[in-house]
């Protein structure tokens, strides 16, 4: 019965969120601060910098050191055979 109660108050909880109340209990204090329209723009900004950088990466990588790693786990699963099969 307490696994009942607490999928309900999930439900609940979800609903308060799908009717936008908790959204706007939040947007009234977020529209009070000075300088927050920022924030989405440097998310936005650290997540493209941090792709990009790692495409660069992945791009200079060294084709050696990609089929090292590309046969990684067949290596491991290799040395934990018997040796006398």
């Amino acid at each position: 019965m307490h696994i009942s109660k607490g999928w309900a108050l999930i439900f609940r909880n979800l609903k308060l969120l799908k009717n936008k109340t908790m959204l706007k209990f939040i947007r009234q204090y977020a529209d009070k601060i000075n300088g927050i329209d920022i924030y989405p723009i440097v998310g936005l900004l650290l997540f493209i910098i941090f792709f990009v950088a790692m495409l660069v990466y992945v791009k200079k990588m060294k084709k050696s050191s990609i089929d090292e790693m590309k046969n990684l786990p067949l290596d491991l699963f290799e040395e934990q055979k018997p040796s006398n099969v």
